[in-house]
C-alpha cells in the first residue's frame, strides 16, 4: 500500500459483529479517520481487524464513503458479509500492511513530547485496541470513543506537519 503514509491499526474484539453499535463504531472510525471537510484523507489508511476478518480502506481509492452514520453503517456491514467495496481491500491480517514500525497509539500521544518526530519511518502506523465496556465501544487504556482518539492523532498529526 504504497500509497498509505498513515496507518491506523484497528483492533476491534466483540462477539457482536453485526450489532448496530460494533457497525457504528467501526464506520465512524473510518469516517473520523478520512473525511475532511473539503475531500478524504487520500495518503490515509484505515486496517480494520475483527474476529472473523481484516479489511483496509484506502483513502486514495474508497468511493462512496460520506459522514453520515447510515450510509458509512452500511458499507461496513456489507463489507462485514463479505461484499466487495471500491477502495476497500479484504487482507488475511492487517500484518500484511509494510508497516516497518508501529507505535501503540496511547503511548505515542503521551509521548509525542519525547519522540523523534523528524526519522520516522512511513508509512506511520498506529495501534489502536477496542474494548467493549458495557454498551460502549472505547479504546483500551483511553475510555474514550475511538473515533475522538482517531480525530485527536489527525489533528496533532497535521499540527505538527507530519505527512498526510
Amino acid at each position: 500500500m504504497k500509497s498509505c503514509r498513515r496507518v491506523f491499526i484497528i483492533h476491534v474484539y466483540s462477539s457482536k459483529t453485526i450489532d448496530e453499535g460494533y457497525l457504528r463504531v467501526i464506520a465512524r472510525v473510518v469516517t473520523s479517520g478520512l473525511l475532511l471537510s473539503y475531500g478524504i484523507r487520500k495518503r490515509t489508511c484505515i486496517c480494520i481487524e475483527t474476529p472473523k476478518l481484516s479489511f483496509v480502506v484506502l483513502g486514495s481509492r474508497i468511493r462512496r464513503l460520506y459522514s453520515d452514520d447510515s450510509s458509512s453503517s452500511g458499507i461496513i456491514r456489507r463489507v462485514i458479509q463479505g461484499e466487495p467495496h471500491t477502495g476497500i481491500r479484504f487482507l488475511s491480517s492487517c500484518n500484511e500492511l509494510s508497516c516497518k514500525v508501529k507505535f501503540d497509539a496511547v503511548k505515542f500521544m503521551n509521548n509525542l513530547a519525547t519522540l523523534d518526530l523528524g526519522n520516522i519511518n512511513y508509512p506511520l502506523c498506529l495501534d489502536i485496541h477496542i474494548i467493549q465496556d458495557g454498551d460502549r465501544y472505547v479504546v483500551e487504556g483511553l475510555g474514550l470513543e475511538p473515533w475522538y482518539v482517531v480525530t485527536v492523532l489527525n489533528i496533532t498529526l497535521d499540527n505538527l506537519g507530519i505527512d498526510t
